[in-house]
This record gives structure tokens, sequence and C-alpha cells, in this order.
């Protein structure tokens, strides 16, 4: 199948536009050090679906966006490990790995990462492990698998307007 590079580069950049106004426009819900954008995470799975670059540059842009809406740096560099999750996600959609292990394996990925980013921007006299890992990573785990959902939605959508390429299975590996 030849690839349409021209697409690609179409499809992320306006991912990465949404990337940066999601942030800045949309609804947020805070408990310090943890806080949810509503629907932040779907351009980049989107994008993890385009190609391993397409879902770096969306992540960059998300982190991007943060920075722009003057957030504290604490959400504004959980936004930035976004690029370790979307790499590993575009490399289990290169290798065809189904949808649902993809999402899975993501989410922990994707939870691990803003967990550890975290502690350093917390106070010693707070629990590491409870703000860190309980509050921090329980919660992006549970946003991801909300953004997966919606993010799935979508590129059904863009697959079957061959927007985008053929999506994998979502259960067995083609």
């Amino acid at each position: 199948m030849k690839k349409n590079t021209t697409r690609d580069m179409m499809v992320t950049a306006l991912l990465i536009g949404l990337a940066i106004i999601i942030p800045v426009i949309s609804f947020r819900i805070d408990l310090p050090p943890f806080s949810a954008t509503v629907a932040s995470h779907v351009p980049i799975i989107i994008a993890m679906f385009i190609s391993p670059f397409s879902a770096l540059f969306v992540a960059a842009g998300s982190a991007l966006g943060f920075f722009f809406r003057g957030v504290p740096m604490v959400i504004v560099a959980r936004a930035a490990t976004h690029v370790i999750f979307a790499a590993a996600g575009a490399y289990m959609v290169r290798k065809r790995f189904n949808v649902v292990l993809t999402g899975a394996l993501t989410m922990l990925i994707h939870a691990l990462a803003e967990a550890v980013v975290v502690i350093p921007f917390l106070s010693p006299e707070q629990n590491i492990i409870y703000f860190a890992f309980y509050v921090t990573g329980v919660g992006t785990a549970l946003h991801h698998v909300l953004d997966y959902i919606i993010a799935f939605g979508v590129l059904s959508a863009l697959s079957a307007s061959k927007a985008i390429p053929k999506m994998p299975k979502v259960w067995g590996k083609e």
C-alpha cells in the first residue's frame, strides 16, 4: 500500500493544532498535583495510528498547549511525558498490536510516567506514594481510558473515510 505523506502531514498538522488548543480552552478538573483536561489525550492517541513522528509532534504540541495556558509547571511536565506513551503506542500500532492491548499498555506507561514526574514537585510533608502514585497515577489511568475510548470512536470514523490507514483489529493480531 502506497503511503500518502501529504495526507499524513496535513492530518498531523491539524492534530497538533487541536493538541495546542484543547488545553487552552477545555474544561479542567483539579485535584493537585493531579488535573484532568477533558479530551487532551485524544489528538495524541489519534496520531499514534498515523505514524511515530506524528505521535511525537502532536505530544510535543500538547505540552506546548499546557505551557501557553499558563498552568503550573508540574502540569506542563506531566504533559511533556506524553511523548513517552505516544512513542510506545505508535510503535505498538506499527507492529499491528491489537487496539485493546495498545490502549492498556499505553495507559500503564502514561500513568507511571506522570506519577514519577510529579515527585520532584511534591513537598517533603506530602505523602509521595499517595499523591504521586494513587492520585496522579490512578487519575491519569482513568483519564487515559476515557480519552482512548473517545479517540477510538474518532479513529473508526477517520479509518472508514480513508483519512487514516486501516485500523488494527480490536482484539486479535492481524
